[in-house]
């Protein structure tokens, strides 16, 4: 492992609370009111993000062994968290590639357009990737669910389906709605403030990304 797995993220806000401070008070010093507090309540978010290491960490595990046992990786959401999970698959497809491991068989269900507007416009949009899941072969696996809100449909009936065919299902989210409380790994980002929940949901999957290819 790399010196970033040396970094004890468990006691980071006891031992850098200190350092967090001074970085709080640098920026209140140096930008205006709405700068300051964009990048203090992102560096407070992440630190309450770093300060419980253990989801993360369990998702980087159950990727490591979708990779070791060939199993598909599913990942979608909607919006910006469509462009996440397109984001994370090149990620885990590309630079996640380690010599001596397996490939992974990652898949973005928000890509498809023509296969997204199929599904919505002859069903419904709710359904849009649970229907997708069949196509894929999803027996266990891994399945990832993005929702800034953690109340979308789609993303919560897919996860739901993976479920029932025996996936490890995956769910990153703000600090509200029902996606962390269905998924078995919940990954919750502390605001509600919907571009920072994005920004840091980018931040934590290239932190996962980082991990896997070490």
């Amino acid at each position: 492992m790399g010196a970033i797995g040396l970094i004890d993220y468990g006691n980071l806000l006891n031992i850098d609370r200190e350092w967090a401070k001074d970085v709080m008070a640098y920026i209140e010093k140096k930008a205006d009111r709405k700068t300051n507090w964009w990048w203090s309540e992102m560096l407070l978010c992440l630190m309450k993000v770093a300060a419980d290491p253990r989801p993360i960490n369990s998702m980087i595990k159950m990727l490591e062994g979708a990779r070791r046992k060939s199993m598909p990786v599913l990942v979608f959401g909607n919006g910006g968290s469509a462009a996440t999970a397109s984001h994370f698959v090149c990620d885990l497809n590309k630079t996640a590639q380690r010599a001596g491991a397996n490939p992974f068989h990652a898949s973005c269900l928000s890509d498809n357009t023509s296969l997204i507007t199929a599904w919505a416009n002859d069903f419904d949009y709710a359904s849009v990737f649970t229907r997708q899941l069949p196509n894929h072969g999803l027996v266990r696996g891994v399945v990832v669910g993005i929702s800034c809100s953690g109340n979308s449909r789609n993303v919560l009936d897919a996860i739901q389906h993976a479920k029932v065919l025996g996936a490890i299902t995956i769910g990153l989210t703000g600090g509200g709605g029902k996606l962390g409380d269905v998924v078995d790994i919940s990954i919750k980002v502390p605001s509600e403030d919907a571009l920072m929940i994005e920004g840091i949901h980018s931040v934590i999957l290239h932190y996962v990304t980082q991990r896997l290819r070490e």
